[in-house]
């Protein structure tokens, strides 16, 4: 699941102008891959040069830091690590969070009940508006896009006294989404601050600029298995263009960072989030690093990211 201060770039498929393998009109990855689909779309088919690199793959370790001592004598040593991460990778797993387990369990049921569902009860909630407050979408923007993208994504969105896509939400969703919002408000929070420290602007600079975050959004993103995942993207290579995601994959993985010109698997670390500094807080802070990469289809499995 993605928690992101700011929207995330988001993908969504016109039922209306694109037809399944079997002639009915299409509500998603799920459902095509539901019915059985034997082989990989045209429409999903990239060209050759933009097909995911599935071979030369680094070995290298993405940074995980502890956070568990990050409001005491170990701050300091927390802040220098997470400081040095950000100029090196961009990107960072946390762990020892302190985000209760029952509430992520209950956010991961949450969303493999609302991808369970039949088509039909996922599609009342479709929308291809980037402002919509909750959104089932699929791919990015089928509309302009000449490649789709392998993916389905239920998104809620938040922004204090304006909108609130979490009373909104599917009824099972509602209360496991309340919850985790709140503690991702909480990590966020925490994490924000520790970023801009570590760039020396001091501990009390977003309580002066920005006392609270502003905008906020969860994304759960499906990656169904694939025929073939090496003709296509669950999401291919970007940056997000808001300030800080917070992401938890499940044990089945697919993430990968570019570093250094080659792309680095992110292997799943249990209970670790996965912080990614986005392209607002790269441009405010200068010297981190930029932060592309991407999402690989699975192959004998579905995953879901929160």
């Amino acid at each position: 699941l993605t928690h992101t201060h700011t929207q995330e770039r988001v993908m969504a498929l016109s039922t209306h102008t694109h037809q399944a393998f079997s002639g009915h009109l299409v509500k998603g990855i799920k459902e095509l891959v539901d019915a059985g689909i034997p082989q990989v779309p045209e429409r999903y088919i990239r060209p050759l040069e933009q097909r995911p690199c599935l071979d030369d793959v680094c070995e290298l370790q993405v940074p995980v830091v502890d956070v568990s001592g990050i409001q005491g004598q170990r701050r300091c040593h927390v802040i220098r690590e997470i400081g040095l991460a950000c100029a090196e990778w961009g990107f960072f797993q946390v762990v020892n969070h302190g985000v209760p387990p029952c509430v992520i369990d209950r956010m991961w049921s949450a969303a493999h009940q609302f991808f369970d569902q039949p088509a039909e009860d996922r599609m009342q909630f479709y929308s291809d508006d980037f402002n919509t407050e909750v959104a089932y979408t699929t791919s990015f923007n089928p509309s302009k896009e000449s490649t789709l993208e392998w993916k389905d994504a239920l998104r809620l969105r938040y922004k204090p006294g304006i909108f609130d896509g979490f009373q909104q939400a599917p009824s099972f969703c509602r209360g496991p989404a309340i919850d985790y919002l709140e503690e991702m408000r909480i990590l966020g929070n925490t994490l924000y601050r520790a970023i801009f420290e570590s760039a020396g602007l001091g501990s009390d600079y977003l309580d002066k600029a920005l006392p609270d975050i502003p905008k906020m959004e969860i994304a759960i993103h499906y990656y169904a298995s694939c025929p073939d995942p090496s003709l296509t993207f669950g999401l291919s290579g970007h940056s997000d263009f808001g300030c800080v995601t917070i992401l938890m994959q499940d044990d089945v993985g697919g993430l990968q960072v570019l570093k250094e010109g080659r792309w680095t698997a992110v292997k799943p670390v249990p209970n670790a989030y996965i912080v990614n500094i986005g392209d607002q807080i790269e441009v405010f802070i200068c010297f981190l690093n930029e932060t592309i990469h991407t999402d690989l289809c699975p192959t004998s499995s579905y995953s879901v990211a929160l």
